[in-house]
Order: structure tokens, then C-alpha cells, then sequence
């Protein structure tokens, strides 16, 4: 029975689907057919014409037609046999023709490809007549309606635009194939054409040069050895063969590289195995010249070396290629209409430069006009010489641009530098209220200090200018102000002008290396304990115990590549690029990254070791390093067990941000910086049981994992190969060099067949090696910030449009960090950037961006002596940028989202405004700005270590009589002991001690800061405060020459009279007595002082001049031009000693002081909130 009930349903069901009268039945809707209209559906119609069910199409009137009757939105509806569009009658449409022609438009040709009769839609074309350029409106005009619709194009005379040339082409194949001949490179006058009446380029339009110079086949040839082969081209001797040996400077063998008669440089004739080694039979016994030849090294030429009659040996060694690396850039410069000026340049590679040329606001020069090589002169300048200048340097492994060179040409010396100094509001003492501006506030004008031009006479031509001109006080008046108690003396500039200033080249680099062990609730510093820093393969320096820098260099580049490395084997061998901007002295933290601990591995077997350093989650990549790969510093392949240690930089850790190495900057084949955004870098080291280092050889194979990381599949080229490479670091420049390509593939790791991005690469020992991305130049923005003294001087400075409180050589750190792909939760690493405040307290840093702001997101850190400035919003942000800033970590950190900007006011800027960003940029443009918001040590008059400060005028109560190496600088110790943890301010105010007669109770100047707490004792601290050195008297003989100075009288000079006030007025000089002092002063001390007078919280003496002070008597003195003398003077203070290298010792809190003050019978100090930063003060 259920069989039967089967058959039934099937036979209802065949009848069912069965065609009606022998007929298909339609369930679509038939296509849509009216006059003089287009349509637009949502579904794809059958290959028929005929639409679905529930298909929407949108009728419009064609081009030229306009809406007569009935409505455009038609809907396909099928039920059962029935089928129709609903809407109505259906779209109609008025198709009016235009009865007269289109109209001419002046400057134009046109119409164009149209003729009457004009029916509805006809389109007429426009073009700007020729030598005419098009400014606005549209190319054509449409018939509508009857009219003729369209702006009309407007046009206007072409411009003279001078022609320019384009960079050389590459280098032609050589015309013949031996004998010597010629090979050709081309250039065109396109960057841009000649336009207008512009000029035509001058000079060649091709370069040639020599090449195949080596003989040709000669069948009449007579062998001095051996007999000529068949094809007439070599000597060759049967039964001889040549052993031959290939391998690189670090006695590495290298793999396939190919082997040539030097007489047949072109026709290669073996190749090197796996170690490196290759044989040659017929090669003669008695000695032949051959080349070897592999990608990435110079070519290298050995003769073979005869064992006996019929065999000989030859070691080729290959020294990697260099790009060019530019050794000095030139300087910018200032000149009057009418000098002469040159640049140099200066640049070394492998091999060596070639050829070197040079730019003016990015078009290159005529060599054959400007006759120049690594020099350019210009003479008998004009003001349309100002520019940008740099140079490039060539070579067959590459380009590299210098950095650039403003020349500023004026049309005479005083328009170089304006007579009416600058505001310039000084901070008075606390109790100097002014009754007419009821503030400290003072205004004792500047003149900037920026360069001016002067007369060089015939040293106008040299590379670096000899003497430095700058705005100098020309003119200057004393004014008395009134202060609590007492009076001070205050020098106004009054006018300016241009003179003669200090001048160097030369840059203090000093700071300190160490790495950090994080854990859970603390990091602990391991210092760099006597570790070479190295610049250009160069020792320049041996790090203390403490991990302490310090080295002088000559240069005038912005950016120097050091590279320190941890004999130790507890840090990592790091290479940091450093910025040299904002001070000749330039303080730097280098934190390094800890060294793995080593895994064993054999030499004889393929080793897999995995990156990545994200707890829970899968490596990022394997690295798969050959069997036999490893190498002895001999040449010597190693056998036996091998200490590994590989150290990762992980983009999806954000505690590796601040470790990466280099700067994440190539150079491309035209020699312009490339910024790289990075998804992984790593080191290797290999070593002996023994701890002797083993060098790698051979290719190693990278496999990454593209869930694991933020790398653009889709982003190949026609062969394949992805836009994310591999890259090795040159240690030398700081710069990441190509070494190998990546492709996607798929390989079985793990047990498990996946995809995977693969690439080889040969690995050099020390170098980190990176998976980076060249970014365009259409993603790359530059972010400007600036660092304050105050939050008051933001407001100040935004209000008024006049830079107050600049904070000059801030450490600025900007982390771009990828919003995109599987980690974007994680916010990973794609540009790590830092940078120095410039004397305006301005520093622009590159970052990644695009128009919607969701790809890159950015955060700022700013540092200054170790302190986090707090970053602080003020209104006027482009609203999208604004709603994204965020602040964090109590306002050291402000993050945001980087959109692409459309403006040139900041704070972003793309990368085609980044001269907006670096040069015509002022405070009332949008910046990320950050305060200094920590105690800072009170100084009057005051005063900066930077080269506008040393050119200052020097007068007869200058606080530094000089700014030479014979400047001396003094600081006294005092010495505090409280009831409770507290801490007070101490200041120091020196007058003239009554020598030279003229100073006698004139103040030179006040000092004043606050107590450091003895963390073993927070009862106790002490402070060391700057008090003028007893000394020799000057003064500058002229203000247009402040550094040539001279005694007002020979062998003026003056003693010091000191007041020390501890400013709680509980405090009191320590009234006992014992072996170290008698009533509050240093017992030595008051051996070498006079007229001690003591009162209360005051203690006051003179500091006789000659007399020998040391840490003994609680007085601490060192000589040094700039800084140099403050900084070891202020160390030497804070250690108690008398000597040494800054930095080197811990803090003495309880010894060898000069004055010592009690402040007890007081009650504990109410605790402080901590105060964050906000924006709601109004500008």
C-alpha cells in the first residue's frame, strides 16, 4: 500500500511541473521598453531580456530630456501565470532640440564634434586655445531642454614656465659585445617642459661611458700558455684545473655566485656550491685573473695561485655593496646680494661614488652650466638664488640625497635682521611685584638671535662658514626695579642688529643604555656596563658601569646612526638613530631590549625557531635555518651543538614599540628616504658552547603568518611577489637596505598544510632584520607638537600669536600604531619616530594617515630630563580629529586618530606640506601641544645653553665672563633636616664682593631650587644651587662682536658675596657644632670665606676669589663652554665628589655640604592631589 501512495505523489507531481498546452510558462516579467528613457535595476535580467519577481528599476529621462508625464520607479511582480511591472503607465519623456548653435567662447577652440541639427543630449566639446591654460569651468556643453547647459571654460595665457630636467636614466647595454665601446644613459627637459616662454633646458641630453673594454676574439691570437680555444676567445691548458674559493668578509663561503675569465667578463663559466667552492678545468697552472660575481656584492677579481704543473688555487673574497652614505651635507647659509656662496658634499660607498649632482628646489642643476662635482659655487648671487639646495650621490649601487640647505640671499645687510627687538617677558623674583602690571612679568626684549649676513671677505666660498652672523643687542639700557626689601638691575635690549655670534659644529652626545626587566608590579635597569658605542664601524666610546655615554663629534648632519653593543651578552646589539636638533648638548635614554635566553640547536640539522612575544597567542613567523649553515671566524664549517639567541620585536607588543632598531627609513633607487611600516624585526647570534661567535651562511627561509599579522595580501605585483619585503639594517647609517622579496605560498608547518607569506634572505650576524612596507608618499603625514614651560604661556602664546615658554631639546616620541586586520585590537606597531625640540619648542615627526582616520591611530609622549610634559587641548581642531584625541596615563600620553588633512594649518600635514610643518609653521597654527608642569629650578637673569644665548653681549655683571672652554661654573650644597618628610626651596643670591669696586652690592643675579628628599631618610635632603664664580671681570668690546672681550681695567676682577635664605621661614641655620660645621656652616668652609653674617633662615658670606674650594669645603667647581662646566659642576655637587665622569656615582644625600639649615617644630604637610591637565581655560 505505501508503494502505491508513492507512485500517486509522483505522478501528481510530474503533472504539476508539465507544460500547459505544449507551452513554457514565463515567470519573469518582460523587458521594460520606453521612449527616450534609461533604466537602472537591482537584479540582473535572463539572457533574454526578462526580469524576476520582485526586480526594482528606476526610470530616468536619457541625456538632453526632461520629465513629461508618469513615474520612474517600476516593479516586476509574477502570480502564478500572471506577470506585470506596477507603476503605472510608465516613464514619458520631452526631447526639445536646440535651435541655435552652441555659443564661442573666447581663448577657446570649439565647439568641437558636433553638428546641427542639436537634438536633445548632443554634447559640444571645448578646448583652451593653444598657449592658453585651462583655470576653470567645463570642457563641453550639452543640449537639455532646448538650451545649451555648461559653465564656459575659461582659459588664460600659459605661464613662462623655465624647462627642467628629469634624473639620468638608467645606463644603456653596451653597443658592442668586446673591443670596447659605449653604453648611453638619456635624460628629457619633462620635470616639467618648458611652457609659455619659459627657457628650454641647457646641457646634454646624454651621458655616455666606456664599457666591454676587453679584446675581442682573435683566431690569429698566439698563447703565451696553453692553446686557444675554439671560439678564439681564451687560453686554456688540457689536463690543468683550477680550485677556487668564494666567500665574504667574514670569511662566509658564498652560494651560487658565478665565475669568470677576467678576458670574458661576460660569459660566465662556473658557479659556487654550498660552500662556496668552484673548479675550473683548462684553467692554466701558471696563473689566471678571474671575477666572481653575485647579487648584492661589488665585484671582486683574484689570480689563481700555481700548486704544481697542473693545478693552482684561488680565494676570492666579496665585499658587500654600499650605497652611497653622505659623510658631510651641506650647510645652510645666508648671503647679500652679490657674494658668492658654495656647498659641499661629501659622500663614500662600494663601490665608490660615481658621480654627484645637485638640486634647487627639487630640479636638478645643468653640470655643464654649474660646472659643479662635490662642491657647487655660486657667484655674484641675486635674490632669485634662494632656495633649497642638496645634493645627491651616485654610484652603481645606488643614490643618497644629502639633507637639505637653505640659502637665504638678501638684498643688503639690513634687511637681514629688524632693528626693534622682539617681546621677550622675563619672569622677576616671586617678591618683585610690578605696580603696573601687578605681576612678575617683565619685558626685556630679544632680538631672536636669528642668522643674519655679515662680511666673510674671501671665505665666502668656503664649505662651512668660518664666522656666524645672528640678531644681536646692539644697544642695550640698565633699569632699576623694585622688589621686596630690595632693588635689581635689569638689562634691556633696546635695539638690534646683525653681528658676529658663536659658531660650532661640534654636538655633545651623552646619556645613558640600559635595558629593562619587566615584571608584574616593577622594572628593574640593567645598565650597558662597558659597552662599545660605535658610529661608522668606529669605537667613539666605552659606556661606565652606570651604562653612562658621553663623546664630542664635528658635524653638521640632523640625525646620527650609533650602535651599541653588550659584551656581556645581557642586552641586545642595537642600533638607535638619534636626532641632533635643539642643543649642541643632546641627553639621550637608549633603552635596549634584553637578551633571550640561548636554545640549543645542532649544526647538522635544519632548526626551526619561532618568533613572537605575545603571551597566548601563535608565533608571528618561523625562521627555518639550514643544516651546515654555520661557520667559524676562519672560514671553517661548524660541527656541533650551537647557543642560539634570537630576540623579536613584536608589532602586536606594545612593550617593544620603544625597542625597534633603525628608523624605519629606506633610501629608494633615486636616493629620496622612504618611511617603511614594519610587522616584525628580529637579531640573531649564534655561538660556541665555548662562547665563540659563529657566522651564518646561506639563505635562511622566513614563513609569516598572515592571520598573525596586518600584511596586504593583495598587494603584488605582476610576478607575484608581495609590496612587504625583507630588509637588513645598515648599521653605519641607520638606514634598512632590500634583501630579499616574499611571496604568498602554501607549506605544511606544524602538521598542517596553511598559507603562509615565505621569502629567503641571506642573514649577516648583528644585523636586525625587518618585514617591512615601503609606504606611498599618499599615506605619509608629518604631525607637528610643542612643549611648554607653563600652561599660562600656552594660552599666552595661542592668544597672542608670540611663541612664550618655548621648552627647547624635549625628547617627543610618536608611535603610529595600524587599526586595520586581525590585530587591530591590539593597535600594532607600524612607525616608531623621535625627535627634538627646536629652539622654538617645535618638533614635526612623520606618521601614517588617510582620509577617514580609520586605518592609523597615533600617540605622542613627551620627556624632558626625565619628566613627562602633560599634553593639554585648546579648541580649534577639525572636528573628526578633535572627537578622536584622547589623553591617558594622567596626561602623559595623547592619542588620536591620524586623518589625512585637506588644509595646511595643522596639526597634520601631509607629506607634500611638510614644509609648512618644518619652517613656515607658527603658534597660532593648530599643534599638539604639552606643558611642563614639574618644578623647575628659578634663575634671574635668565639664561639658556644654546648658541643665541652665548652670542649675547658680555658686560661688567654678566653672571659667565666668558663662553670658552675657561667658563666656570660654581654651585654650593646645602645641607636640610626637617621634623617630618618635606622638602623646601633654597635660594642663592650673589652680589659683587666689593673687589671690583663698580659691582659692590650689585646683584649678578638669583638661583633658587627645591630640596631633593634622602629616600632612606624622607626627614632629610639636600640641594645644590648655582651662585656666580669669584673671577676675572669682562666685558665685549664691541655688542656686533660679544666674544671678543676684555678686562675693564687688566686684572679686574671681583669677589662674591652670597645670601643663602632657605625660604620656609621655620628654618633656621643649625645652631650646634661639631666636627663638620659650627653654627649651620662647613667648619673648612669658614676657613676660606669672609664677613659670615647669620640671621635666622639666612646665612651670608664672600667667596673670596683664588682661594681653593672643593667638596671638602662644600663648594663645587668645573670649566667648559656651553654646558659642559653646569652639568659636571651640578653632578659633581649632587655625588659629593670632585671628579669624574657625569653621572658615574649615586647621590650623596648627608655629606659634604657647605651650609646646613634645620627646619623642624613644624607641622606635617598636607598632602597635594595630583593636578591633571585640562583644557577648559579659555584662551
Amino acid at each position: 500500500m505505501r508503494v502505491i501512495i508513492c507512485l500517486v505523489v509522483c505522478v501528481t507531481l510530474v503533472i504539476f511541473v508539465a507544460p500547459v498546452g505544449g507551452r513554457r510558462v514565463r515567470k519573469r516579467c518582460k523587458p521594460l521598453a520606453f521612449k527616450d528613457t534609461t533604466s537602472l535595476c537591482d537584479k540582473e535580467p535572463n539572457g533574454e531580456g526578462w526580469y524576476r519577481d520582485g526586480t526594482v528599476c528606476m526610470l530616468d529621462c536619457r541625456e538632453g530630456c526632461v520629465k513629461k508625464t508618469g513615474g520612474r520607479r517600476r516593479v516586476c511582480k509574477v502570480r502564478g501565470r500572471s506577470k506585470w511591472w506596477t507603476g503605472g503607465r510608465g516613464l514619458q519623456c520631452f526631447c526639445r532640440p536646440c535651435a541655435s548653435a552652441p555659443p564661442a567662447v573666447p581663448n577657446t577652440s570649439g565647439p568641437q564634434d558636433c553638428t546641427s541639427p542639436y537634438t536633445a543630449g548632443a554634447t559640444c566639446i571645448y578646448e583652451c586655445s593653444p598657449g592658453y591654460v585651462k583655470i576653470g569651468g567645463d570642457d563641453s556643453k550639452l543640449c537639455s531642454d532646448g538650451q545649451w547647459r555648461g559653465a564656459d571654460l575659461m582659459c588664460e595665457p600659459e605661464p613662462d614656465v623655465d624647462g627642467s630636467w628629469v634624473t639620468w636614466g638608467s645606463w644603456a647595454s653596451c653597443d658592442v659585445t668586446c673591443g670596447g665601446g659605449v653604453k648611453t644613459r638619456t635624460r628629457t627637459c619633462t620635470n616639467p617642459e618648458p611652457s609659455g616662454g619659459g627657457a628650454d633646458c641647457v646641457g646634454d641630453t646624454e651621458q655616455t661611458r666606456d664599457c666591454n673594454d676587453f679584446p675581442c676574439p682573435d683566431c690569429m691570437r698566439i698563447c703565451a700558455l696553453g692553446t686557444l680555444n675554439d671560439a678564439c676567445d681564451a687560453c686554456t691548458c688540457d689536463g690543468h684545473e683550477l680550485t677556487g674559493h668564494v666567500m665574504d668578509t667574514r670569511r662566509v663561503p658564498l652560494s651560487d655566485a658565478d665565475i669568470f675569465y677576467a678576458e670574458k667578463p661576460n660569459d660566465p663559466v662556473a658557479s659556487t656550491d654550498t660552500m662556496g667552492n668552484f673548479r675550473l678545468s683548462g684553467a692554466c697552472a701558471q696563473g689566471v685573473e678571474i671575477i666572481a660575481r653575485t647579487r648584492g656584492y661589488f665585484d671582486a677579481r683574484a689570480t689563481s695561485s700555481q700548486q704544481d704543473e697542473t693545478t693552482s688555487t684561488v680565494q676570492v673574497e666579496m665585499a658587500a655593496e654600499v650605497p652611497p652614505i653622505i659623510d658631510q651635507h651641506p650647510q645652510s647659509k645666508k648671503r647679500i646680494a652679490g657674494q658668492d656662496v658654495t656647498f659641499c658634499c661629501a659622500a663614500h660607498g662600494n663601490p665608490p661614488i660615481s658621480s654627484y649632482e645637485w638640486f634647487k628646489d627639487g630640479l636638478v642643476l645643468d653640470e655643464a652650466v654649474y660646472s659643479y662635482n662635490d662642491t657647487l659655487t655660486l657667484t655674484g648671487l641675486t635674490v632669485d638664488d634662494s632656495g633649497v639646495y642638496r645634493c645627491r650621490a651616485n654610484s652603481d649601487a645606488g643614490a643618497k640625497y644629502s639633507e637639505e640647505a637653505t640659502l637665504a640671499v638678501e638684498e643688503d645687510s639690513m634687511s637681514s635682521c629688524a632693528a626693534e627687538p622682539e617681546e621677550n617677558f622675563i619672569s622677576l623674583p616671586d617678591d618683585c611685584i610690578q605696580e603696573d602690571t601687578n605681576s612678575t612679568g617683565y619685558d626685556i626684549g630679544a632680538c631672536g638671535g636669528d642668522d643674519c649676513v655679515g662680511d666673510l671677505g674671501e671665505d665666502d666660498k668656503a664649505c662651512v662658514d668660518t664666522m656666524r652672523f645672528c640678531c644681536v643687542p646692539t644697544s642695550t639700557e640698565t633699569r632699576t626695579v623694585q622688589c621686596s626689601g630690595y632693588s635689581l638691575n635689569v638689562t634691556v635690549t633696546t635695539e638690534c642688529g646683525c653681528g658676529s655670534c658663536v659658531k660650532t659644529s661640534t654636538k655633545r652626545i651623552q646619556g645613558r643604555a640600559y635595558g629593562l626587566n619587566r615584571t608584574d608590579n616593577a622594572s628593574t635597569e640593567i645598565p650597558l656596563k662597558y659597552g662599545p658605542v660605535i658610529k661608522d664601524g668606529q669605537v667613539v666610546d666605552i659606556t661606565s658601569e652606570t651604562g653612562i655615554f658621553e663623546f664630542t663629534i664635528e658635524t653638521t648632519a640632523s640625525k646620527i646612526a650609533l650602535t651599541f653593543r653588550d659584551n656581556f651578552k645581557k642586552l641586545v646589539t642595537s642600533t638607535r638613530v638619534l636626532s641632533l636638533t635643539g642643543s649642541d648638548t643632546l641627553d639621550f635614554d637608549v633603552v635596549l631590549k634584553l637578551r633571550p635566553p640561548p636554545v640549543t640547536l645542532m649544526s647538522s640539522q635544519n632548526n626551526v625557531i619561532d618568533l613572537g612575544t605575545v603571551e597566548g597567542e601563535e608565533p608571528l613567523a618561523e625562521l627555518d635555518i639550514p643544516a651546515d649553515s654555520l661557520f667559524t671566524a676562519d672560514g671553517e664549517m661548524f660541527t656541533g651543538e650551537v647557543k642560539a639567541s634570537v630576540s623579536f620585536i613584536d608589532p602586536r607588543n606594545p612593550e617593544d614599540f620603544e625597542l625597534i632598531q633603525g628608523e624605519l627609513t629606506a633610501v629608494d633607487v633615486e636616493g629620496r628616504e622612504e618611511t617603511m611600516e614594519t610587522f616584525g624585526m628580529f637579531n640573531m647570534d649564534f655561538e660556541t658552547e665555548t662562547g665563540d661567535s659563529l657566522e651564518l651562511g646561506g639563505n635562511i627561509s622566513v614563513h609569516i603568518d598572515p592571520s598573525q599579522t596586518n600584511i596586504d595580501l593583495t598587494d603584488v605585483d605582476e610576478n607575484g611577489i608581495l609590496g612587504t619585503k625583507l630588509w637588513l639594517l645598515n648599521q653605519d647609517t641607520g638606514l634598512w637596505q632590500e634583501a630579499g622579496s616574499l611571496r604568498v605560498g602554501t607549506a605544511t608547518r606544524r602538521r598542517k598544510r596553511s598559507t603562509f607569506v615565505i621569502g629567503e634572505f641571506l642573514y649577516v650576524a648583528d644585523s636586525p632584520c625587518n618585514f617591512d612596507r615601503v609606504e606611498p608618499y599618499s599615506r605619509r603625514c608629518f604631525a607637528e607638537i610643542r612643549a611648554y614651560d607653563s600652561l599660562s604661556n600656552l594660552y599666552r602664546s595661542k592668544s597672542t600669536g608670540i611663541g612664550t615658554g618655548a621648552v627647547r631639546n624635549a625628547d617627543v616620541a610618536l608611535v603610529t600604531t595600524s587599526n586595520r586586520g586581525r590585530f587591530s585590537r591590539l593597535n600594532s606597531l607600524s612607525v616608531y619616530r623621535r625627535g627634538r625640540t627646536n629652539y622654538k619648542g617645535a618638533v614635526c615627526l612623520e606618521t601614517l594617515c588617510e582620509p577617514t582616520g580609520n586605518d592609523f591611530s597615533a600617540r605622542i609622549n613627551v620627556v624632558k630630563y626625565n619628566t613627562h610634559l602633560l599634553a593639554a587641548l585648546y579648541p580649534g581642531f577639525d572636528a573628526n580629529l578633535q572627537n578622536s584625541i584622547e589623553i591617558k596615563d594622567d596626561g602623559k600620553t595623547l592619542s588620536f586618530d591620524v586623518f589625512k588633512p585637506s588644509h595646511t594649518n595643522g596639526p597634520i600635514y601631509t607629506y607634500f606640506d611638510w614644509w609648512d610643518c618644518y619652517y613656515r609653521s607658527t603658534v597660532s597654527d593648530n599643534h599638539f601641544a604639552f606643558v611642563d608642569n614639574t618644578y623647575r629650578p628659578y634663575v634671574f637673569p635668565p639664561y639658556f645653553f644654546n648658541q643665541n644665548q652665548y652670542s649675547q653681549p658680555i658686560t661688567v655683571t654678566s653672571w659667565y665672563p666668558n663662553e670658552t672652554d675657561l667658563k666656570s661654573v660654581c654651585f654650593i650644597k646645602v645641607f636640610v633636616k626637617f621634623e617630618f618628610a618635606d622638602t623646601t626651596a633654597v635660594r642663592v643670591t650673589s652680589k659683587g664682593g666689593g673687589v671690583y669696586e663698580a659691582n659692590t652690592g650689585v646683584t649678578y643675579g638669583i638661583r633658587e631650587d627645591r630640596t631633593t628628599t634622602n629616600p632612606t631618610d624622607p626627614t632629610s635632603g639636600f640641594v645644590c644651587v648655582e651662585f656666580k664664580c669669584p673671577g676675572p671681570i669682562l666685558e665685549s668690546v664691541s655688542p656686533r662682536q660679544p666674544q671678543n672681550t676684555s678686562p675693564p681695567y687688566p686684572g679686574a676682577n671681583d669677589s662674591t658675596r652670597i645670601t643663602i635664605t632657605a625660604r620656609k621661614s621655620i628654618c633656621t641655620a643649625d645652631p650646634g657644632s661639631g666636627s663638620i660645621t659650627t653654627e649651620g656652616i662647613n667648619n673648612s668652609l669658614l676657613d676660606n670665606v669672609a664677613d659670615v653674617v647669620r640671621d635666622g633662615n639666612m646665612n651670608e658670606f664672600t667667596v673670596p676669589n683664588g682661594n681653593s674650594f672643593g667638596r671638602d669645603q662644600g663648594i663645587y667647581i668645573a670649566t667648559g663652554s656651553g654646558d659642559t662646566g653646569y652639568r659636571r659642576a651640578l653632578d659633581y655637587c649632587r655625588t659629593g665628589s670632585n671628579s669624574g665622569r657625569i653621572g658615574r656615582l649615586p647621590f650623596d644625600y648627608e655629606q659634604y655640604y657647605a651650609v646646613r639649615f634645620n627646619c623642624g617644630n613644624v607641622s606635617p604637610p598636607v598632602t597635594q592631589g595630583t593636578w591633571i591637565l585640562e583644557d577648559s581655560e579659555p584662551l
